[in-house]
Order: C-alpha cells, then sequence, then structure tokens
C-alpha cells in the first residue's frame, strides 16, 4: 500500500513511508490510528520516571511523571491530539504541561508554548514497537530534540530516551520508564474531557 523510500529527517537518515501518489489521506482517528498502529497503542495514562542525565552521563535529575496521551473526537478534525505532561519533583513541587497537534504531512505535529515538533511510527521497524520524535523550542531555535519511543507488545510498557542537542553538541540526555496504567485516558481525568 505504501512505497518506502529514503528520507533525511533533521540530522538523521531514516526511511519514511510515503503513500503513493493519488493515495488518500486520513481523515479520521481510525485512519491515523491505523497508518501509525505504535502512536495508537501510546494512547492512554501513563506512570514512570524520568532520569536527566548531564552532557557527561551523569545524574543531574530524578521526577515522577504522569503523561496523558489522547486522541479527540473526529469532529475536531484535524486537531485531533492532546498530550499532558504531569511531573512531581523532589522537592515538592509539580509543573504541568499541555501540548496539542493535528495531522498532517502524514505526520503528527504537536504544539504547546514552548516547543513544536512531530512525531511518527518508525515505518522500517517490523516489529511495530518504535515511534520518532523531533521539537525544537520556540525561543531558542539553536536548540532540538530527538526522541526514541519504544512501546513492548502488549501496549504496557514505554520506555523513551530523549537527545536535547545544541548545534549538533549534547546538552543533556532523559531516559524514561513508563507503565501504562489506563488505555481510556477517560479513565483517569475526571472533567480533562470538558476542558479541551
Amino acid at each position: 500500500m505504501f512505497e518506502t523510500r529514503r528520507a533525511a529527517l533533521g540530522a538523521i537518515g531514516l526511511t519514511a513511508v510515503v503513500a503513493p501518489a493519488g493515495a488518500a489521506e486520513p481523515r479520521s482517528i481510525a485512519e491515523v490510528k491505523a497508518r501509525f498502529p505504535v502512536l495508537a497503542r501510546c494512547e492512554g495514562i501513563w506512570v514512570g520516571t524520568f532520569r536527566r542525565l548531564d552532557a557527561s552521563g551523569r545524574i543531574a535529575s530524578e521526577f515522577k511523571s504522569r503523561v496523558t496521551k489522547r486522541y479527540l473526537p473526529d469532529d475536531r478534525w484535524p486537531r485531533i491530539y492532546h498530550q499532558t505532561n504531569h511531573y512531581d519533583f523532589a522537592d515538592g513541587t509539580s509543573q504541568t504541561l499541555e501540548t496539542y497537534g493535528e495531522y498532517r504531512d502524514d505526520r503528527i505535529h504537536f504544539e504547546s508554548q514552548r516547543v513544536k515538533g512531530w512525531q511518527l511510527d518508525d515505518p522500517a521497524d517490523p516489529f511495530k514497537r518504535t515511534v520518532f520524535l523531533h521539537m525544537v523550542y520556540k525561543d531558542r531555535p539553536d536548540e532540538y530534540v530527538y526522541e526514541l519511543i519504544n512501546v513492548s507488545d502488549d501496549g504496557k510498557y514505554r520506555t523513551r530516551m530523549t537527545q536535547f542537542l545544541k548545534a549538533g553538541r549534547t546538552v543533556q540526555r532523559t531516559l524514561i520508564d513508563e507503565e501504562k496504567i489506563a488505555s481510556d485516558w477517560r479513565a483517569g481525568e475526571g472533567s480533562a474531557e470538558k476542558s479541551l
């Protein structure tokens, strides 16, 4: 159904899936999930631990997280994606970040007040376990981020490795281990859907 071609995605060369000429673009959440089965398995509520490492690999900080990934109803097309990251830090403080996204150009593009970027399934992964993510900081365009996300076959566990770079040099890395506590994001969100 799709042809594969070599494409340069940022500073790394990845094999990208490109819809053949004349192929219909997805027009529903179900069609997007069919095109991106790994991203579809990421929908839900995840709890885990973030470990931030400095450029030399030493742990600079560690904190707990709760990440909720949602695909919204078709009537919101193309603005179909909403993610909430909640962090609890060792000093007792917390932070919540909201990110929204839409489907276009065969990717999920997302944006928050601080960052913008895109994510897509790795089309070359025969096991359907890998997602690539790229983002940049709006106020620091010379800094960019690449993230590799791996999802277990049963969809219950996720590991992420994030590299923060400035002018091609490592600034920091983040290692993230997560467990899904609910596949249906509405199960633990209460009034979150009303706030969208």
